[in-house]
């Protein structure tokens, strides 16, 4: 995706917290929703802005997070993580499909996506839970 946004005078940059727990996914699949958030920050985001993506350490997993300084979200988009567990964000609306298709994956991995604002811009997110070893 850098490619893309350095065409876009885009600042993109990648964030990770030192040590992440380890999560069972489809890598595929998980690849698949980090590229359309990634995709959708760089289409949304002016020429001299900038994208980060994190992830950071969150209770039980490992949050994702796509920040841009794009013009944001509206309030009736965004989602506080527990509003936005069980129930549909309101992400269905015409062009949004690959956040719906996101979100559908995301939760199949029994983690959950939401979206809000980031200081300049939208964030959206999503949380994996953590692997659970089971010791001998």
């Amino acid at each position: 995706m850098r490619p893309k946004a350095e065409r876009h005078g885009i600042d993109l940059s990648l964030e990770l917290a030192p040590s992440l727990p380890d999560v069972e996914c489809r890598v595929a699949q998980v690849a698949r929703v980090l590229l359309n958030l990634i995709d959708n920050a760089i289409r949304h985001t002016p020429a001299g802005g900038s994208v980060i993506v994190r992830a950071v350490v969150h209770p039980g997993g490992v949050q994702i997070q796509v920040n841009d300084t794009g013009p944001g979200l509206s309030a009736a988009t965004q989602a506080d993580p527990p509003q936005a567990r069980g129930r549909a964000i309101q992400l269905a609306r015409p062009g949004r499909r690959g956040l719906v298709i996101a979100r559908s994956i995301v939760e199949a991995h029994g983690g959950w996506l939401w979206a809000g604002a980031a200081a300049r811009g939208a964030s959206v997110r999503f949380y994996l839970p953590a692997t659970v070893r089971t010791g001998a």
